[in-house]
């Protein structure tokens, strides 16, 4: 078929799935909702804040992370992709699950971020061993689609009760 045939083919499959996700995000009450949770930083000793606002105006869907504490000390800092990813995907889960995660998703749900948070930092912070914050992203992600969207909050698929062994 050739490169252009295919090319064509990742257009046409990301415009569907834009689509499609705005016209299930419609659906939705417009307005603003909001979460936050915190997460211990085992190299400082603090709690860190992750705070995320979601603003839903007419077909789109925008989650607002800067709010969010600043990086952490230890390595639990979680990279914007990461929590990208968590947030397209819950939007699909809340929607309509044959909604293919691709490009197109962007068009629907964008993810702001303030550099040098928790979900955003900046080098040389340490990333890792985050599978506790990113459990947490992904509850308040769920708490508050839930919330913007009116239907049950989703269950998360990890999870929080991870433990830190010799961090010095």
């Amino acid at each position: 078929y050739g490169l252009q045939a295919v090319l064509l083919q990742f257009q046409q499959a990301g415009e569907r799935t834009a689509l499609r996700a705005r016209e299930q995000l419609g659906r939705w009450p417009d307005g603003v909702s909001e979460v936050e949770a915190w997460v211990d930083d085992p190299g400082s000793g603090e709690s860190i804040r992750l705070h995320v606002v979601a603003i839903k105006e007419s077909d789109r869907l925008v989650l607002d992370f800067t709010g969010t504490g600043d990086q952490a000390l230890a390595p639990i800092n979680l990279r914007p992709p990461f929590v990208e990813g968590l947030a397209r995907n819950a939007a699909i889960r809340l929607t309509d699950r044959h909604i293919t995660l691709n490009w197109g998703m962007t068009e629907a749900v964008e993810c702001r971020f303030r550099p040098g948070s928790l979900v955003d930092p900046v080098f040389p912070a340490p990333v890792g061993f985050y599978s506790k914050t990113l459990a947490l992203v992904e509850s308040a992600i769920g708490a508050v689609m839930a919330k913007a969207s009116g239907r049950p909050a989703l269950a998360h698929i990890a999870t929080q009760s991870s433990i830190v062994v010799g961090y010095s």
